[in-house]
């Protein structure tokens, strides 16, 4: 969520970022990152820590889905951390085929 904020803030202003935050908490449920997920994203084979701790997070919360923000997403298709670009260009992982 920070890094959507900051995305935000960046293109439109900082009040635009805070309701858009706001209207997504509506639907959306935040995995919480403790020092277990830590330690269990170091133990998976990732090379990109940040994918790592994500997908320990949203496994941890029995996640139906992962929509990562990545500031250096490529086009829609597959990107190189394994996650699947929806039509729209929002990065997605479908938890239920893990």
């Amino acid at each position: 969520m920070t890094t959507l904020f900051h995305l935000i803030a960046k293109d439109k202003s900082p009040e635009q970022a805070r309701v858009t935050l706001t209207s997504l908490l509506q639907f959306l449920k935040i995995a919480p990152v403790d020092q277990n997920t830590i330690e269990q994203a170091l133990n998976l084979p990732y090379r990109d820590f940040e994918d790592a701790v994500q997908m320990i997070a949203a496994l941890q919360v029995n996640a139906d889905y992962l929509s990562p923000i990545k500031t250096n997403a490529k086009p829609p298709g597959k990107s190189p951390g394994g996650f699947f670009c929806a039509p729209t260009g929002v990065p997605y992982v479908n938890m239920s085929y893990l």
